[in-house]
């Protein structure tokens, strides 16, 4: 089944299940002060036989990445977790991110004229593998020589050995954006494909997050978005989540395909409303659980539950069978 039609089986009737993350109270975040910091991105990765979850956490002078191992039962993630690993990030407002197999690209923007995007190896997170620092240096359009951003970004193997990935900009990615190829053992491991800057007739709009997925191993990647505001700038922070066709003819094209999943929408605004009530402001992404489309929403902040622990919640939304 394609990624639309799971998106529209979504919506007419959706399973959520409630996941908790326990979190640390201090660190390179304080959870203690939780006006300094949100949770911005999730990502997912399956390694041995383990959901390996990362999150990105902004803070004031650092962000921080949490990465924590919910076990499979069945097939299904266990419902509860803890952080087992934190890493700090140079810049303060890591964002958007996703996985794809070792590998996590994560988009870090920046406030004083660059961002960057950081590369993690889940066997080793002491630091980036590698890193793609976005700044006028690279000559890569007028929109990036005024003030680079990366709001988020997707990442994904195109081939063995190479990854696509597209970085979103300035203003939620509505009018920039930029894609890549990244070859890790390749001399040049980075080489820039050509920006985005957008769509004339509105279907593309303010995106806060967005993951590349493909329905099954033969398929070609696809980009499932999480954006807001609808045609003319209606429902600023009604959530939309959509999927688009990627044309890798230069330059890069994105292609709407119909339906679009909004929140609330009546099924799923049923499904969710007593258990969770997302967002396009919390983090969020898509994975493919074989040939099943999941989407993941987080809480913007973790609380304090009865144990004076603290947690994050995260719903998964899956089509019902």
């Amino acid at each position: 089944m394609s990624v639309a039609n799971q998106l529209a089986r979504i919506e007419r009737a959706c399973d959520v299940r409630q996941l908790r993350l326990i979190t640390p109270r201090s660190g390179p975040i304080d959870l203690r002060d939780v006006i300094r910091y949100h949770v911005q991105g999730i990502a997912r990765s399956d390694l041995d036989g383990r959901a390996v979850l990362a999150f990105s956490v902004s803070g004031r002078e650092h962000g921080a990445l949490w990465f924590a191992r919910f076990e499979l039962a069945s097939g299904r993630l266990a419902p509860e977790a803890r952080v087992d690993t934190v890493v700090r990030t140079q810049l303060p407002h890591p964002g958007g991110m996703q996985a794809s197999g070792q590998l996590l690209a994560v988009a870090c923007e920046g406030d004083k004229g660059y961002a960057r995007v950081e590369i993690y190896d889940f066997e080793d997170l002491r630091e980036p593998r590698d890193t793609l620092v976005l700044n006028n240096s690279l000559k890569e359009g007028v929109s990036q020589l005024t003030r680079s951003a990366a709001g988020w970004l997707t990442f994904a193997e195109a081939s063995p050995g190479e990854y696509l990935l597209f970085v979103g900009g300035r203003s939620f990615a509505q009018r920039e954006g930029w894609f890549y190829r990244y070859r890790p053992h390749a001399a040049t491991r980075w080489e820039f494909l050509g920006p985005f800057t957008g769509m004339a007739d509105g279907a593309w709009g303010p995106q806060s997050g967005a993951a590349m997925v493909r329905a099954n191993a033969e398929s070609a990647l696809e980009m499932v978005t999480f954006g807001g505001k609808g045609p003319n700038g209606k429902d600023a922070y009604r959530t939309r989540v959509r999927c688009f066709g990627i044309d890798t003819a230069l330059p890069y094209k994105l292609l709407h395909q119909p339906p679009v999943l909004s929140f609330p929408g009546a099924k799923l605004k049923a499904d969710l409303k007593e258990r969770f009530e997302p967002n396009v402001r919390w983090g969020s992404t898509a994975f493919m659980d074989g040939d099943a489309l999941l989407t993941y929403f987080t809480a913007r902040n973790p609380r304090p539950d009865a144990n004076e622990d603290h947690v994050l919640r995260i719903a998964e939304v899956r089509c019902r069978a």
